[in-house]
């Protein structure tokens, strides 16, 4: 697996452990987006910057601890949990068990144990999600909305809610404000259904709503949208610099 810019929210509230794994998986290769130091705020982070794993210590500052913010998040927006704790007694273990976490490590973790915990979370997350990926056939395109297959159900998203598409490999992933639908699709096939000019290709792995675009960092090639931060291809860059209503 590529670990290279996999997108890793902290959530710890020692601030000096917190920076020494900040370190230690910048120097393995992934993007830490964030360092949250509470429940409340972790779940605000994971809202907002759209994480594709989660470091969540158990033990946090306030009302709420990690297991219960983990289990939050999951039900807001599905994504592999690592616990990283010192709590390794029978009881904390049991209510993490509840929350279905990817991985349950101790501290002080140690570098390996922890790529390969990320590692394996990430693939075993794609693993069960696959099951209800989508084929092309049964994503139909309705004028202004699509038509998603969600377990029995037929979920109607309509374009204009669409913020981002991702894509990897043989599938995409479509973002709205509140959810992101994992469809079996090239990044091709999917803009030429939608043939909608409000659609544009930003780096060769993402295409965002221009009306969900709230600023862009030149210096840092950067895209920022409603949900997430984007990076801006270069070969992009002067096709949205002079879009029509952003940039005179």
């Amino acid at each position: 697996m590529a670990i290279e810019n996999i997108r890793v929210l902290i959530v710890e509230d020692d601030l000096l452990y917190a920076e020494q794994l900040r370190l230690d998986l910048e120097e393995m290769g992934f993007l830490v987006i964030d360092v949250a130091d509470s429940a409340k705020s972790a779940i605000h982070m994971a809202k907002i910057s759209r994480p594709e794993i989660i470091l969540m210590d158990i033990n946090l500052k306030g009302e709420m601890d990690g297991i219960a913010a983990a289990q939050q998040i999951f039900t807001m927006d599905p994504t592999p949990i690592i616990f990283v704790t010192s709590l390794s007694d029978k009881d904390t273990f049991e209510r993490a068990k509840k929350v279905h976490p990817f991985a349950f490590l101790v501290k002080p973790a140690n570098k390996i144990s922890l790529k390969h915990s990320i590692e394996l979370a990430i693939e075993n997350f794609n693993a069960k999600t696959l099951k209800k990926r989508l084929t092309l056939e049964q994503f139909p395109f309705l004028k202004q909305n699509l038509l998603i297959k969600e377990g029995n159900k037929l979920i109607k998203l309509n374009i204009e809610n669409i913020h981002i598409i991702e894509v990897e490999e043989k599938y995409c992933s479509i973002y709205d404000e509140k959810k992101k639908f994992v469809v079996r699709i090239s990044l091709k096939d999917i803009l030429e259904k939608l043939a909608n000019d409000k659609f544009m290709r930003i780096h060769r792995n993402y295409v965002v709503n221009i009306d969900r675009i709230i600023a862009i960092d030149l210096e840092k090639n950067l895209v920022q949208t409603e949900i997430k931060e984007l990076p801006l291809g270069r070969k992009y860059r002067s096709e949205i610099i002079n879009n029509k209503g952003y940039i005179s």
